[in-house]
């Protein structure tokens, strides 16, 4: 089997809650105005990020980049124009600094807490941004993960972002973009952006993928996707013996036939 060459691989959660109309709410980050315009500008993106030498599988990378990013653990600094091959892909790169009090940080770190516990792995894509986006086709992994917010859940974190401003992530304080909860009508009605091809992944994920809400009925989904991004699942073997909630690791990746130009 010829190997598929990936860029490198991302690991994301998307904690999501009904209320009690049935609505659907999806925490998510909505990037800056000057993040890649006109494609990616104000875009909404997954909860995680890229993985990184220590990370063994995608589930460990979304812990890993929670711990940094809701204030748990330092954060090293990262090069999005670096992972990308060099390419200038931003004007502007991240400088990591944040200057909370003791409460905010408190209340920040149980946000991320509160997300990475008990997320269940949903499904493995490959993604590939075209060109005028890039000079050249980019290609890489991406896990999906899911988190199921209990009321109480939802209801603190509501508050939360209200009370930030959605400004809680060392992203949010050093690259403008925010953490929003939003609905499919929110998306649709206001003719929402996407980042990263994560408007096909939502309906890939809303349609059956990974097993998720099946027998609702949450048609179209998002409208408007962008369609220089496209979304394929990953031909990834069952695990026997294992939780399948934690996903595949890195190397169960690379041995069904994927390979990255990136080393972790």
């Amino acid at each position: 089997m010829e190997k598929i060459l990936l860029n490198h691989h991302a690991g994301v959660v998307l904690p999501y809650y009904a209320d009690e109309e049935g609505i659907l709410h999806f925490i998510m980050e909505e990037k800056s105005e000057d993040y890649k315009p006109p494609y990616f500008d104000n875009g909404l993106n997954f909860i995680g990020g890229n993985w990184m030498a220590q990370d063994n599988s995608p589930r460990g990378t979304i812990d890993r980049e929670v711990k940094e990013e809701f204030r748990r653990t330092p954060e090293a600094l990262e090069s999005l124009n670096s992972l990308l091959g060099g390419e200038k892909f931003l004007e502007r790169e991240a400088e990591v600094q944040s200057h909370e009090d003791v409460a905010a940080v408190e209340n920040i770190q149980h946000f991320g807490e509160t997300i990475s516990k008990m997320m269940r792995h949903c499904a493995d894509y490959v993604v590939e941004v075209h060109p005028p986006i890039r000079k050249e086709v980019l290609r890489y992994g991406v896990s999906v993960f899911l988190k199921k917010l209990r009321e109480y859940e939802s209801d603190w974190m509501g508050e939360i972002l209200a009370e930030y401003g959605g400004k809680l992530t060392t992203d949010n304080i050093n690259r403008g973009s925010r953490i929003v909860s939003v609905t499919l009508d929110d998306i649709n009605s206001q003719n929402k952006k996407f980042a990263w091809g994560y408007d096909i992944i939502l309906n890939r994920v809303l349609f059956g993928d990974g097993g998720f809400l099946i027998g609702r009925n949450y048609e179209p989904g998002v409208i408007r996707t962008l369609s220089l991004v496209s979304v394929s699942p990953m031909e990834l073997p069952k695990k026997k013996d294992s939780n399948p909630d934690e996903g595949p690791s890195y190397e169960e990746i690379e041995a069904a036939g994927y390979s990255y130009k990136k080393t972790r």
